[in-house]
């Protein structure tokens, strides 16, 4: 399983990535648009204070429109209120929302201070990083921590997973 270039690593705060990887979230809301098309693969880079990777996601879709219409049609399933949404989007012209298909946890997140070992230049985005433009030692440690995350899974998860993320 290699990274393809549309596989994207994204810094989520931890609350959100939580929510993502046990499913009480399905969308993820951007100020900045992700070029992703369905069946993508997102590493969840959990951002301070936990700082590691911690899960992977599907995109089943994403929107593009105004801060008003992408609350109207996914806001209420971004474990936010919208206040905190209005407070994210001010001063904006567009908002963008990726919408999850699945999520899948690591059992042991892999730490920064773990990926810096492995690629001492890596540096966690402040947004989002395509994959293929990571250094090929970040990127055969996430790989592998996506492959042991779908072990022994017959569901088709691997499947989907193992097609998003070589793309």
């Amino acid at each position: 399983m290699q990274a393809g270039a549309h596989a994207v690593l994204l810094s989520v705060r931890p609350r959100f990535c939580r929510a993502l990887l046990d499913g009480s979230k399905d969308v993820e809301l951007r100020r900045q648009a992700l070029r992703v098309k369905p069946g993508t693969v997102i590493a969840l880079y959990e951002a301070s204070p936990t700082k590691a990777v911690s899960g992977f996601l599907l995109v089943e879709t994403t929107h593009e429109a105004t801060p008003r219409d992408i609350w109207a049609r996914v806001g209420r399933r971004a474990q936010l209120s919208k206040r905190e949404y209005d407070a994210y989007y001010e001063g904006c012209r567009r908002a963008f929302a990726i919408e999850v298909s699945h999520a899948v946890s690591l059992a042991e997140p892999v730490p920064l201070r773990s990926l810096r070992r492995r690629c001492p230049e890596f540096m966690p985005p402040q947004s989002f990083r395509y994959i293929a433009g990571l250094p090929a030692s970040f990127v055969s440690l996430v790989s592998r921590a996506l492959i042991d995350a779908l072990a022994g899974r017959d569901d088709g998860l691997r499947g989907r997973f193992s097609a998003g993320w070589a793309d």
